[in-house]
């Protein structure tokens, strides 16, 4: 889960496209034994990075995938909440759009 990592620190410098093939990268990958955190946990990390990655780049509808995504493998995960509570707020009040949305 070396790109996990990778795609976290390529996020905080601002680097979306590097960062969004990080994830990906990440979330094709087994992760390796030993890994500090569980597989579930870990995928879900990655997923809410990549939906940061998709929010700052304007595709909504797949930022609020993948934060569904990781609430999904890690329901007690604080951030995919908190991200995904966002998004509904913001919606809500017409802050983003997404395409095709009600």
């Amino acid at each position: 889960m070396l790109n996990a990592n990778i795609c976290a620190a390529q996020l905080k410098l601002g680097r979306l496209e590097a960062a969004n093939e990080s994830c990906e990268a990440a979330l094709a990958s087994k992760p390796p034994t030993g890994f500090v955190l569980k597989p579930r946990q870990a995928y879900a990390a990655v997923h809410v990075n990549h939906g940061v990655v998709h929010l700052a780049q304007g595709d909504y509808q797949f930022a609020e995938s993948e934060f569904r995504r990781a609430k999904a493998m890690q329901p007690d995960l604080r951030i995919a909440a908190s991200n995904l509570q966002f998004m509904e707020r913001s919606l809500r009040k017409g802050w983003v759009e997404i395409e095709g949305a009600l």
